[in-house]
C-alpha cells in the first residue's frame, strides 16, 4: 500500500547556479526586448515540416546565399518566443547544438527565426545500418550537445530522434527545435507538459516539478536503448496515455522502485488510475532487457544504460559524467 512520506525537495546535481542573479540579463527573457530584422534578407524555399506551433522551410541568406532553415511561429505566446529566441541565443556558439542566425518579421507581423540549415541523414531510426564506432560517435555528440547547454543553464526537454539531425558524410550530429527548453532555477517549480510521449521522464508523469537537468538524460537513456536493443520506442504505451506509459516502465523497473519514488519525493495527489498502473513486471516486459541481440548490447552499453536509464532523476548520470563513461574510450579523442 502506497505511504506518504515526508517529502524531499530536489535540485541538480550539477550546474546549480549557472542562471544566478548576477547572470539574469542572459536568462530574464520575459523581461527582454527582441530587436526584430526585417524577413527581406532572406528568400523563402520550399516546405521542410509543420508543428503545432512552427512551420520549417528550407531558405537562402539574400546577402551571402549561404543555405538557412527559416522557422515560421504559428499559434506561439510571446513570451514563449522571446524563451526560444533566449535559449537560442545562450546556447549559440556550442559544437552540438542548433545555431540561430536572426530573427526577423515580415509585413504582415509574422515572426520567423533564422537558423543554419542542417542536412539530416534519418539516422535514429529502427534497422538503420550503423557500425558500432559510429553509434558511439554520435551518442558522444549527443551527450556533448546536453552537457553544453546544461553547462548554459538550460534544459532541452524535449529530447527524441526528430530533434537530432545527423550528417553522415560530415560525421556530425545536432540538437534542434528548442521551443520547450527552458533556464534551470534550483527548487523552481515547472509545468510538467513537455517531452514527447515515448520520451517522457517518469517525473513528469508522477507530478515533480522540482526537475532539472537530468529530464534530458532520461530522454537520451531511452533513445539509446533503442539502438541498444533494437526497438523504437524503447518504453512502450497504449493509447498515448500517461497510465499506460507508468504501467510500462514499472514493467520494466518493477512496482518497487516506482513505490520508494514516490514516497521519497512525497507526491501526494496522484490519480487513481496512475497508482493503479504500477504494476509487478510481466514475463512480457522481463524479457524486454534480453531480446532480439543486436550488435550494439554488449556489456558496457548496458552498464550505460544501467546508469542513466533510473527513475529517481537524482541517481542518473550527468551528461558530462555519461560522456567519460568506459563506453566510450573507443571515440572520445577522435
Amino acid at each position: 500500500m502506497y505511504k506518504k512520506g515526508s517529502g524531499k525537495k530536489s535540485i541538480s546535481r550539477n550546474y546549480q547556479n549557472i542562471n544566478c542573479e548576477s547572470n539574469k540579463n542572459e536568462w530574464d527573457y520575459k523581461n527582454k526586448k527582441i530587436k526584430w530584422g526585417s524577413i527581406e534578407g532572406y528568400t523563402i524555399g520550399k516546405k521542410l515540416g509543420e508543428g503545432t506551433f512552427s512551420q520549417a522551410y528550407k531558405g537562402s541568406c539574400n546577402k551571402t546565399d549561404i543555405n538557412v532553415t527559416i522557422r515560421k511561429l504559428i499559434k506561439d505566446r510571446p513570451e514563449k518566443i522571446k524563451r526560444e529566441i533566449s535559449v537560442l541565443r545562450r546556447i549559440k556558439g556550442s559544437v552540438n547544438n542548433a545555431h540561430i542566425f536572426d530573427a526577423v518579421k515580415g509585413d504582415d507581423d509574422k515572426k520567423y527565426i533564422i537558423m543554419h540549415y542542417y542536412i539530416n541523414d534519418g539516422v535514429i531510426k529502427k534497422d538503420t545500418p550503423l557500425s558500432e564506432v559510429e553509434l558511439k560517435g554520435y551518442m558522444l555528440q549527443l551527450l556533448n550537445g546536453l552537457d553544453e547547454a546544461h553547462s548554459r543553464g538550460v534544459m532541452h526537454r524535449d529530447i527524441k530522434p526528430s530533434n537530432v539531425v545527423i550528417n553522415r558524410k560530415r560525421e556530425r550530429l545536432k540538437i534542434i527545435d528548442w521551443g520547450m527548453a527552458d533556464f534551470y532555477h534550483p527548487y523552481k517549480e515547472y509545468h510538467l507538459r513537455v517531452g514527447s510521449y515515448y520520451y517522457k521522464a517518469p517525473e513528469l508523469l508522477l507530478g515533480v516539478k522540482q526537475y532539472d537537468y537530468s529530464l534530458d538524460m532520461w530522454s537520451f537513456a531511452c533513445l539509446f536503448a533503442g539502438f541498444v536493443f533494437g526497438d523504437f520506442p524503447f518504453v512502450k504505451g497504449k493509447d498515448k496515455s500517461e497510465v499506460q506509459l507508468i504501467r510500462s516502465i514499472s514493467g520494466l523497473f518493477g512496482e518497487g522502485e516506482l513505490w520508494d519514488y514516490i514516497e521519497k519525493y512525497n507526491l501526494k495527489g496522484l490519480s487513481e488510475d496512475k497508482l493503479k498502473a504500477i504494476v509487478s513486471p510481466s514475463k512480457k516486459s522481463k524479457r524486454i532487457m534480453s531480446k532480439a541481440e543486436t550488435p550494439f548490447k554488449t556489456e558496457l552499453a548496458l552498464d550505460l544504460l544501467k546508469k542513466t536509464l533510473k527513475v529517481d532523476h537524482q541517481e542518473r548520470l550527468t551528461a558530462k559524467e555519461a560522456m567519460e563513461h568506459p563506453y566510450f574510450d573507443e571515440v572520445r579523442n577522435a
